[in-house]
């Protein structure tokens, strides 16, 4: 963080819910009409990204297994190493992401149009300045 402030340029941090930083920004997989649950936190400088509205998802059953019993769900829930939640297949086509098949990989990434939402800030930013 020091070291991209020292930049004076615009920049941007993403992590888990949890993790110590500050939070400019929150995405979650159905403000994008993605049936995911991946919230993930944004820390913005230089420029500022629209926050979309977090739809309520307190109804929406997460596919895989919860309490010893498998479940069918309208959404996916992507983190850890795959086991138990929804086959390869429906976690590649929850993110929009079919280049890889591991799930670790899968479970580390960034869905595309969470990227898209914060890269068009950051050009519109940049276009500006030019």
């Amino acid at each position: 963080r020091a070291a991209l402030v020292r930049t004076g340029k615009p920049w941007v941090i993403e992590n888990v819910m949890g993790a110590p930083m500050r939070q400019d920004l929150m995405l979650c997989g159905l403000m994008f009409d993605l049936m995911l649950f991946r919230h993930r936190k944004f820390e913005v400088s230089g420029f500022s990204v629209d926050q979309p509205k977090h739809i309520p998802h307190g109804d929406l059953r997460v596919q895989g297994y919860r309490h010893g019993a498998f479940r069918e769900g309208e959404s996916m829930g992507l983190y850890g190493g795959g086991g138990g939640k929804a086959d390869l297949g429906k976690w590649q086509a929850a993110m929009g992401i079919f280049h890889t098949r591991n799930w670790h990989s899968l479970s580390e990434a960034i869905p595309p149009p969470y990227s898209q939402h914060v890269g068009t800030a950051l050009m519109k930013k940049l276009l500006d300045r030019a």
